[in-house]
């Protein structure tokens, strides 16, 4: 086998997508991947971040974004406006020729949409770490602890639905096995790390009981294709501060909608108005004149 997979019959290089949840710290498992010579979109550089805000745009087309994440309504991805956008995120991600693994912290609400977009991804490597590491990791960004959970909850939720029938590998955030995972990288056609160093996350007293852990640690490993799994809704208190944080955005976006519309209408109006004076000015030039001449 190759050390580095060619393009396909379209010309798309394959790529790994790493999936990280709320508090599997990806930005930091990026590196990891990159720090082995692995070549890494998502690793810090400004181009990436200017391709991850195109996800935020996408979310932004599903009226959300990430602290009020989709309601993934019938038919979501046919919206016009999300196939744009999408189709311009794999038109950049395939014109990269040397990228094998691609993170975006996004992927846990986005990945069924990568998916089905044309590009090549060969396989998925998802990381999740117990709900309190959501909690610690983004108290920073002013999110509260029941937010924090619920975020949890429906990014995991929503990428087990997604991934059904994708080559897959399963991890803890502290339970890397380089063989293993060695093994998944080059059954995707990528070159085998040398070294996966191991992160200790912070171990918080509500992890082990949560359902979805559960669920994650019995998938753990190497799936050569994914099985279909029957989530478990969210639960009550994550359901109802979704929707609240939805609700909260969308008044927001249609405020500043709102705002614009109301902006233009008086820039427009402030521009009728100097050309009816400025042509009032020549009407009573005109007029004066034709007195003058009289």
């Amino acid at each position: 086998m190759s050390d580095t997979p060619g393009p396909d019959s379209h010309g798309r290089t394959p790529v790994v997508a790493l999936v990280a949840v709320p508090g599997a710290n990806g930005a930091a498992l990026a590196r990891t991947f990159a720090d082995a010579s692995v070549p890494v979109i998502g690793a810090g550089d400004e181009w990436v971040a200017a391709l991850n805000a195109r996800s935020d745009e996408i979310l932004a087309a599903c009226q959300s974004n990430w602290w009020a994440p989709p309601e993934y309504r019938p038919h979501w991805k046919d919206d016009p406006a999300v196939g744009v956008l999408a189709q311009q995120q794999a038109d950049d991600i395939n014109a990269v020729s040397d990228v094998l693994v691609w993170f975006d912290p996004r992927h846990p609400l986005l990945i069924d949409l990568w998916l089905e977009q044309d590009i090549d991804v060969a396989g998925v490597v998802l990381v999740w770490d117990v709900p309190g590491s959501a909690v610690s990791t983004l108290k920073s960004d002013g999110i509260e602890r029941l937010h924090a959970l619920a975020l949890w909850e429906h990014a995991v939720a929503h990428t087990l639905e997604a991934l059904a029938g994708q080559r897959v590998f399963v991890c803890q955030r502290d339970e890397f096995e380089a063989a293993t995972l060695d093994e998944f990288l080059q059954s995707c056609g990528l070159p085998a790390l040398l070294t996966v160093p191991v992160v200790q996350p912070e171990r918080t007293a509500d992890a082990a009981s949560h359902d979805l852990v559960s669920m994650l640690r019995g998938l753990a490993g190497f799936h050569a294709q994914f099985p279909a799994v029957s989530v478990p809704p969210l639960t009550g208190s994550s359901d109802e501060l979704l929707r609240a944080h939805r609700t909260i955005y969308r008044v927001g976006a249609e405020a500043r909608e709102a705002w614009l519309q109301a902006d233009l209408h008086a820039r427009a109006l402030s521009r009728v108005q100097a050309d009816l004076t400025q042509a009032m000015a020549g009407v009573n030039l005109m007029v004066e004149h034709l007195l003058n001449a009289v």
